[in-house]
């Protein structure tokens, strides 16, 4: 069966399968405004709005609304607002700058927190570097190579932030977050603050224990204690901008990477291989620089593009037998 119509014949098993089984499910879910919050909206710093279309901070450029959008201003605004949604039974989800996310058209029910206003602060001394999670790994590194700070060069480049990058464990040429990580202070859903030190954290590829606890990190504690020349540690910044210039798909609207790598290979070289770059669902592209990201190259829906990541993971397996991992978190419910 040729590619294109291989394509068709799985989106309508999708069409009659799936999609009226996902209606039934999410179409019964309360949608919440300000006034389900109107208790403690005086006492919240940061910035609330009702009805928030997310395609607008979401690097994918898709996504429905969000019932109540709130960024918080400090660890306060934190414990308050999961107190109270914890308290009331109020949906509650955690995003950062939008990268590596793909919510879906229906929106997401409830309060969603945006950890990007608030919780900035850099403390550098002797041994150690405090970091706010809401810091952006640009202003990091780059506060990082004007101290003369060695050590996290390799996360040139990578979209972010600092909370977000412990969640995930980031990475990239060989290096991951976690081997400078010394200790993470979080707030769970009851308000309550946690800490952790280093032997109370789990990390491996692409995974912290954070993904399986409710809780939302508020800070981190770096040991890099290197110290180079701001101009050498500037040249190794730039080594790795370019080698990403190069094989990834800089300024489109992408998730970054769809996949983790299997083990011992990389997903965007089986996808390649499969000559699955190009293919595409609607305004959802195979990215012809790196198969392992998707584009949106216009007018893309969420649902086009989790289509096109389904579609590769049955591809790949049907071809390979391998079944790969997804690295995009996908949030959200149905139209």
């Amino acid at each position: 069966m040729p590619l294109n119509q291989e394509i068709y014949y799985y989106l309508w098993v999708q069409v009659i399968f799936v999609k009226k089984e996902k209606r039934s499910q999410t179409s019964l879910e309360k949608k919440y405004s300000l006034f389900d919050i109107a208790e403690i909206r005086e006492r919240l710093k940061g910035r609330l709005f009702e009805s928030f279309p997310l395609k607008r901070i979401t690097s994918f450029g898709v996504g429905g609304e969000a019932d109540i959008l709130f960024y918080p201003k400090d660890i306060t605004d934190i414990v308050e607002i999961n107190r109270f949604t914890h308290l009331n039974g109020i949906p509650i989800t955690f995003i950062g700058r939008g990268t590596n996310i793909l919510v879906r058209d229906g929106g997401i029910r409830g309060v969603v927190v945006v950890l990007r206003d608030g919780i900035k602060d850099i403390n550098i001394g002797e041994k150690y570097i405090e970091v706010g999670a809401c810091v952006s790994l640009t202003r990091l590194l780059y506060i990082l190579m004007k101290n003369g700070i060695s050590g996290l060069e390799f996360a040139w480049g990578i979209p972010g932030t600092f909370g977000g990058a412990i969640a995930m464990n980031a990475g990239a040429f060989g290096s991951e977050i976690s081997q400078f990580l010394e200790r993470v202070v979080s707030i769970d859903l009851s308000g309550n603050k946690k800490i952790y030190n280093k032997g109370d954290m789990k990390f491996s590829y692409r995974y912290s224990s954070f993904q399986d606890r409710k809780e939302v990190i508020v800070l981190g504690r770096l040991s890099l204690q290197n110290r180079k020349d701001p101009h050498e540690i500037y040249k190794k910044m730039k080594e790795f901008e370019d080698i990403r210039g190069k094989n990834q798909p800089i300024g489109a609207k992408t998730a970054g990477s769809i996949f983790k790598n299997p083990k011992g290979d990389f997903a965007g070289r089986i996808i390649e291989k499969l000559g699955l770059k190009g293919v595409r669902i609607g305004d959802a592209v195979i990215s012809m620089i790196h198969a392992n990201f998707i584009e949106n190259v216009g007018n893309a829906s969420a649902k086009d593009i989790e289509n096109l990541i389904e579609y590769v993971e049955a591809y790949v397996e049907k071809k390979t037998g391998i079944v790969l991992a997804r690295e995009v978190k996908i949030l959200g419910n149905e139209c």
